[in-house]
């Protein structure tokens, strides 16, 4: 911003507090939108595997709403459902419920970009992966 670029219009983030202070902090405008894959993944902690396919599938009803109103729609239905069978797993979902519909306020062909922080991740992923030290034997034989 010192540079002269516009603050953002939207910032997606994990659930990590003191990263949503500082966003809230340093751009009070721009729409917070929660990660759907940290967010999946944090629902699915608190569920028993049996129940993870299912439950994932709900969750993707609240992912791939069209518009603002049937995320909500979505969102109350998957949380009244878990509520009543896991209600640890309704508990996580309820958490920053605002910023994991924030999505649906933006253009559905920028959703699937502004959705989650994986692609950003996933170019760490393979910045590692391209800078981890490979050893010079593979095996005993080549030494």
């Amino acid at each position: 911003m010192r540079r002269g670029l516009e603050p953002p219009l939207t910032v997606t983030s994990d659930g990590a507090p003191g990263v949503i202070k500082a966003i809230e902090r340093q751009w009070p405008n721009a729409i917070r939108i929660r990660c759907g894959a940290h967010k999946t993944r944090n629902v699915l902690s608190r569920v028993p595997e049996a129940f993870q396919g299912d439950v994932k599938q709900l969750l993707y009803t609240i992912r791939d709403a069209v518009d603002d109103a049937a995320g909500l729609e979505a969102s109350h239905r998957v949380q009244k459902r878990l509520t009543q069978e896991l209600p640890h797993a309704a508990k996580s979902l309820a958490e920053d419920h605002e910023a994991l519909l924030a999505h649906c306020k933006v253009p559905v062909r920028h959703r699937i970009i502004v959705r989650t922080t994986h692609r950003i991740e996933r170019c760490f992923e393979e910045e590692r992966r391209r800078t981890k030290i490979l050893p010079r034997f593979w095996r005993e034989k080549s030494a």
